[in-house]
């Protein structure tokens, strides 16, 4: 009777044990890993309308830049990566699209590898003909009270983050009084033109005890880059 068990134990046995391993390696098994697709280098000169040009650690299938698709993907035989190409934006467009920050060019790269998986990334690219003129200091100050006397004497002093260009700077500073007159003071430049000094033409001196307004505006540097419009409001003591 032991007997007949045991065998009965061993046909079932050997029945059932190439199922087990069937569904041992079935079920045991694990579904492969993908490691995520990373942008790890660039290179551009950084020149309003030259190539951007990128390189990822695995395929990509899709690339965007500011939302709009790379002009070419391929894999670059040299580096042995995936890489994509696009154009950056002339100095126009770039004004237009807010890709400007003053000396850089932000670029927001989107990808999509062979998987599905979508990654991000900012570049931040150099740009030495990207920045703009800007008024560091002027003297008065903005809602500044001076006295009427010294500064007719001095003259109005305004300071530049770099020097102005004057062939192709329109009329950059306005002085007007309260009621809106327009005061007519000669500008004096340095020798670099990144400072101006600003004094009354006879009869247009500043008065006691009044408000004016000086607005720079219309001026550029010698590559073409045009500043922000600046306002300075100051009054002047009274007698």
């Amino acid at each position: 009777m032991r007997g007949r068990i045991s065998i009965l134990h061993l046909e079932r046995a050997l029945i059932l044990f190439p199922l087990l391993v069937i569904v041992w390696m079935t079920g045991c098994g694990e579904e492969e890993k993908t490691e995520p697709v990373y942008l790890i280098d660039y290179t551009s000169e950084g020149i309003p309308g030259s190539s951007l040009k990128v390189w990822f650690s695995g395929e990509v299938i899709s690339v965007r830049f500011n939302g709009q698709p790379a002009r070419r993907i391929y894999y670059d035989e040299e580096k042995g990566l995936w890489t994509a190409e696009w154009k950056l934006p002339d100095k126009d467009e770039l004004a237009r699209s807010g890709m400007r920050i003053n000396g850089y060019i932000s670029v927001y790269v989107e990808w999509t590898d062979e998987m599905g998986g979508t990654r991000h990334e900012w570049i931040i690219l150099p740009c030495g003909c990207c920045s703009w003129p800007e008024v560091l200091r002027t003297i008065p100050m903005d809602r500044a009270e001076v006295d009427a006397e010294e500064i007719n004497r001095k003259g109005i002093i305004v300071v530049f983050s770099e020097p102005i260009s004057l062939k192709i700077s329109g009329d950059v500073f306005v002085l007007r009084n309260s009621s809106g007159k327009r005061l007519k003071w000669e500008v004096w430049w340095s020798s670099d033109n990144s400072i101006a000094i600003l004094k009354p033409k006879e009869g247009m001196e500043l008065k006691p005890g009044e408000k004016y307004t000086l607005t720079i505006k219309d001026y550029f540097d010698p590559a073409g880059n045009e500043g922000v419009e600046v306002k300075v409001a100051f009054t002047t003591k009274p007698i």
